[in-house]
């Protein structure tokens, strides 16, 4: 069992696999920087946590680096032919199950350039060496854990895979027990191919065919994705976003803009929080819950990957700007709020309709800080576990490969009809959907010889659909109230996924004690079992590291 926290001195990593904080420690101490080590360790869960992430996958990065802190989106693409129309039929949209089914739901996939946009701006050692971690596992194997292996067991699609079949369950159909090797030598090739080419092993040649065929396979009419969309691809590279979270005075967070829309999200739930409480709303309960109402009203109509609409200024800090936070605050009152509608920074008629409310799924976080100070909060995903359970591989005689992903289901299923507002977070050409996914930075200023400046204190990020940005909010919260890292490691989970719908206790856990709380204010309950992986590292009073790893998974967090 791997300790849940601990404490470092000059530097750190933590992820969701002890084989992939191994990788990006051993990457520091031969010299890289923080970058170099998340690259690592993201490569080593592309193999040991095949549920999660992986070639197929994508996700977002947020680095400290430079003085400077930077977003790097390797979010998934909708084809050059999509429509708006992706999900619908005769009509009707044709629900989460049946889209995520679908090939069309796959994405181009982006975690390749990323991890190299990555190396190539702020990298320090050579691209292949940090590779070489994650090829020996998928070559020499792996020792199977028991949570894969249960995830491995449930799951009836995936073994549906002829590929996925063959590498990860027995002739009886049964999974590959716990403490089993596990070797994937298709994948050790491909990840061979990408150490000597980059990501133009996956974008043409004989990968990209497999991919697009693997797709194809599924779709009647053939494949909207083709080589174009593959090599046309871009790590959209950009000056992070950024805010004041009011509860620390002279404190930013950052992390990615949309189309995630975690830091915003998370930002908006602080900042409401603690206008709240100093208008003398008292039950954290309730103050709590319908800041998050608020802030996941405004996700469903104004977060999108679109540029600030009018009714947002032409700027997406103009949903956390005080005057506007406190607009939005004065609309709480003792008891829940019957409903919640999005609001307007610059009181212009919105202009777009809301999303419903659907299923999110999927990811991995990792963090990574090193002695120069430099830091990366980097989350991926495959969209739910195993993505879209199909596995590609080229066929030459080698078993296994890569999962893709579903991440187009995360765009809005339900086409708008002609005389509905249109939906900022509809599918369209080259979009991007809309992602919960929170990759955090916290800084704070610092004195030094030569003046104050900045420093990362935190670095955090989660696992968990769209209750990522309530784990990774009200982690913050209790931080900053002084909570220990064995508190944090253990913090119940709860929040909500629909502004008008009930609020989620995570069960059997001590979440179950608000309930009474939250029910004398109006809001109703639900239990459910919740998917989380926060992982987290912090910089305590002494200026040591602390490496925390959600305890609902099989992370380990390793520094010296």
């Amino acid at each position: 069992t791997q300790p849940q926290s601990a404490t470092w001195s000059r530097r750190g990593v933590v992820s969701a696999h002890a084989n992939a904080s191994q990788a990006g420690l051993r990457v520091l101490q031969q010299g890289g920087n923080a970058v170099d080590a998340a690259i690592a360790m993201q490569w080593v869960l592309s193999v040991v946590e095949p549920q999660s992430s992986g070639l197929g996958g994508g996700g977002f990065a947020v680095v400290w680096a430079q003085g400077k802190a930077w977003a790097f989106d390797g979010r998934e693409t909708a084809p050059a032919a999509t429509t708006a129309d992706l999900f619908m039929d005769q009509g009707l949209p044709m629900g989460f199950e049946r889209a995520r089914a679908d090939a069309r739901s796959v994405g181009v996939p982006g975690q390749v350039p990323l991890l190299l946009a990555l190396h190539r701006q702020l990298g320090r050692l050579r691209w292949s060496s940090l590779m070489q971690p994650a090829i020996q596992a998928a070559e020499q194997g792996f020792v199977v854990g028991p949570r894969l292996h249960v995830l491995l067991q449930n799951d009836p699609l995936l073994r549906a895979d002829p590929e996925a079949r063959k590498l990860y369950y027995r002739a009886d159909g049964h999974a590959v027990p716990t403490g089993t090797r596990l070797r994937n030598p298709e994948l050790g090739w491909a990840l061979r191919r990408i150490a000597a080419q980059g990501p133009r092993a996956i974008q043409q040649g004989p990968i990209a065919f497999a991919l697009l065929r693997r797709i194809a396979a599924g779709l009647p009419e053939g494949s909207a994705m083709n080589e174009a969309d593959l090599r046309d691809y871009e790590v959209r590279v950009t000056p992070a976003l950024c805010f004041e979270w009011q509860a620390l005075p002279g404190t930013r967070l950052c992390g990615p803009p949309p189309p995630s829309s975690g830091p915003l999200a998370v930002g908006q739930i602080l900042n409401l929080r603690e206008s709240l409480l100093k208008r003398g709303h008292r039950d954290e309960w309730h103050v709590y819950t319908e800041a998050a109402r608020l802030a996941y009203a405004d996700r469903a109509v104004h977060v999108a990957d679109l540029p600030p609409g009018p009714a947002l200024g032409g700027d997406w800090l103009n949903l956390l700007q005080p005057t506007y936070l406190e607009r939005r605050a004065a609309l709480v009152q003792d008891q829940r709020l019957p409903s919640v509608e999005a609001g307007s920074p610059t009181q212009i008629p919105l202009s777009h309709g809301v999303m419903p409310d659907q299923a999110e799924y999927g990811t991995t976080h990792l963090n990574a800080v090193d002695a120069q100070g430099w830091a990366v909060a980097l989350t991926s995903s495959l969209e739910s576990a195993f993505g879209a359970r199909r596995m590609v591989n080229t066929q030459q005689g080698r078993a296994g490969g890569f999962l893709l992903n579903h991440q187009l289901t995360d765009f809005a299923l339900q086409a708008p009809n002609i005389d509905q507002p249109a939906l900022a977070n509809a599918p369209g050409p080259g979009k991007r959907p809309r992602s919960s996914m929170s990759p955090l930075l916290l800084l704070t200023h610092s004195s030094n010889p030569v003046g104050p400046t900045e420093q990362v204190s935190v670095a955090l990020g989660s696992a968990g659909g769209p209750f990522i940005i309530h784990h990774v909010a009200q982690t913050l919260i209790n931080w900053q109230s002084g909570a220990d890292a064995p508190t944090l490691a253990n913090m119940p989970r709860w929040g909500l996924t629909d502004p008008q719908g009930p609020i989620w206790l995570e069960a059997g856990s001590l979440a179950l004690a608000g309930a009474e709380a939250l029910h004398r204010h109006g809001h109703p309950t639900r239990v459910s079992e919740m998917s989380s992986g926060l992982h987290a590292i912090w910089r305590d009073a002494q200026g040591h590291w602390i490496t925390l790893a959600d305890p609902r998974r099989e992370g380990a967090g390793a520094g010296r």
